[in-house]
């Protein structure tokens, strides 16, 4: 009987894993329930982190050594993926032999391999130099120690690259569960480094257990690209038609990817040249931010990505049109809300998940700061995310990369200026302005472009920011009265009950009075709760739904952040 359970079970796992997807709503909600774990699963290594280094030298050592690794993943990989490789992978599927299909793979896999290689074994060499540029307001030691971690993480980015090229075949079948779990294994290795490495080699522990990660990211695709019937060729050709074609159509989004991890590059160079632990604040900061960031926004913008394309296709632009506005729309009624939250509860957020081991009160006071500040705007950059789709669906992949790289530009600027009066807090504020600058400009040019009626997007977003105003004011004094008054909040526990009696309160004040206004949104919180409870459908039933954001600094496929 115990046997017969066990196979029965693999045999089901299998089907899971292995079967194609069909539907697209209660898909959602799988890729949700695998975003969410992966993301958990990042803030439990940010937690080690904290817990172990602090925001110190160490950290900024830790955070610094990925950027080089970063930006050669986001130039060969981001631009290229969503973009090309899989639609023309997919056009080889449909219309050529499986046999042409797996040659194109190949070459494309050949390439990766050899552009990587070579990157990789300069950034090796160059090291010692790039740490330099890179951290100038580092000491010596912590320039050298930079070069060390640096030239162990250049392992990582030619195995994710190698994993997200098989993620796309693998997607190409309509099969998405597996590339949303391979961050989680990511994390797991990167965990597994933490604990277990960190103890031995310290510093460069963490660096191999983010390269560990990376193998499993590989090789959980692995058994699902070979039940698929990949064949590999060891061809290469930069003649071959579709290769030139991938070369091509990356360009726009390569130099988009360029521009952002430049910014990063640049605002790490700005940060290593405040005090000691600035970098680190600033990271800790962004990793929460990033959370309702990616598990919301992302996948909502992802998730409408291909239906906007078939309407733009089709040029149905009333339906185009209608699907925007409830992505928007959705986008705006779920993070208002947690703005709301993380602006007035920024201390007791950063204590509760970073205040472990050596992670002191200014530290917690600081990363605070930078989560209230970066939260401002984030419905600013989840809007931004869907905009962007929005011109790509459009095939005008250039305004983005225009209005994109004018905004980076304008963030370096002001967070040199603000950061000489307010340090790292002037980092973050700086950011925000651009991100929002950005948000606003993309919307007026999206709006003019399609001819939207503003009407159907002021009108909502006044009724939901309302509610969140009074949601606000709901949290605010109840949170100031049970601290000084009630509650104890120097012990963990206690902390978690304010927190928890507070959101509870202000989140029903603010689904009330969204319902009460008429706020369609108010749908869609109850729709994922319902698909939510049907988990084995959702799992196998992810129709259409894009890959996941290819990123190697994210919590989704690599990085420290």
């Amino acid at each position: 009987m115990l046997k017969n359970f066990f196979r029965n079970g693999l045999k089901n796992g299998a089907a899971i894993l292995f079967q194609k997807q069909k539907t697209i709503l209660s898909g959602a909600a799988a890729i949700a329930v695998m975003s969410l774990l992966s993301a958990v699963l990042g803030l439990v290594r940010k937690r080690l982190y904290a817990g172990l280094l602090a925001a110190g030298t160490e950290y900024d050592t830790l955070v610094a050594a990925f950027q080089i690794p970063d930006l050669i993943f986001q130039l060969l990989i981001a631009g290229s993926l969503n973009a090309a490789f899989i639609p023309l992978f997919s056009r080889h599927i449909v219309k050529d032999k499986a046999q042409k299909a797996w040659l194109f793979a190949s070459m494309v896999l050949n390439l990766t391999m050899v552009c990587f290689s070579v990157l990789a074994v300069l950034g090796f060499i160059f090291a010692p130099w790039l740490s330099r540029l890179l951290a100038p307001g580092f000491t010596l030691i912590q320039q050298q120690q930079t070069a060390r971690l640096m030239r162990i993480i250049m392992l990582s980015p030619l195995l994710l690259g190698l994993s997200s090229f098989a993620g796309g075949m693998v997607q190409s079948f309509k099969r998405f569960l597996m590339p949303y779990f391979s961050p989680v294994a990511y994390n797991l290795g990167a965990i597994a480094g933490i604990l277990f490495l960190y103890p031995i080699w310290g510093l460069e522990g963490m660096a191999w257990g983010v390269v560990i990660g990376s193998v499993l990211h590989l090789l959980a695709i692995v058994p699902l690209l070979r039940h698929l019937g990949f064949k590999y060729f060891p061809a290469l050709s930069l003649r071959d038609a579709s290769v030139r074609e991938l070369l091509r159509l990356s360009l726009p989004r390569t130099i988009w990817a360029a521009v952002f991890q430049i910014k990063e590059v640049i605002i790490v160079n700005i940060a290593s040249l405040l005090a000691a632990g600035s970098l680190s604040v600033l990271d800790y900061g962004q990793a929460i931010v990033r959370l309702p960031l990616s598990i919301i926004g992302v996948s909502i913008a992802q998730a409408s990505l291909p239906t906007l394309s078939e309407y733009a296709a089709r040029q149905d632009m009333k339906n185009f049109k209608a699907i925007f506005i409830n992505s928007f729309l959705q986008i705006l009624y779920l993070l208002v809300p947690v703005s709301v939250v993380l602006v007035i509860l920024k201390i007791p957020v950063v204590r509760l998940i970073f205040g472990t081991g050596k992670f002191a009160w200014w530290e917690t006071v600081f990363t605070s700061w930078v989560v209230a500040l970066l939260a401002i705007s984030l419905f600013a950059q989840a809007g931004k995310e869907l905009i962007v789709r929005a011109f790509y669906a459009l095939k005008e992949a250039n305004t983005p990369v225009i209005v994109g790289s004018g905004a980076a530009l304008l963030g370096i600027v002001l967070s040199v200026v603000l950061a000489a009066k307010w340090q790292v807090r002037g980092i973050a504020l700086g950011l925000t302005i651009s991100v929002m600058l950005e948000f606003l400009i993309l919307l007026f040019m999206f709006i003019r472009r399609v001819e939207l009626s503003m009407r159907l997007l002021v009108v909502p977003s006044i009724k939901i920011c309302f509610s969140a105003a009074v949601m606000a004011v709901a949290v605010y004094f109840p949170v100031q009265i049970l601290d000084e008054v009630f509650i104890d909040t120097t012990k963990v526990i206690n902390l978690v009950v304010l927190v928890w009696v507070v959101l509870t309160f202000g989140g029903s004040i603010y689904l009330f009075l969204t319902w009460f206004l008429g706020c369609n949104e108010i749908r869609l919180f109850f729709d994922v709760l319902l698909k939510i409870k049907n988990w084995r459908a959702a799992f196998i039933s992810a129709a259409h739904l894009p890959p996941p954001t290819t990123t190697f600094e994210g919590e989704e496929m690599g990085g420290v952040e």
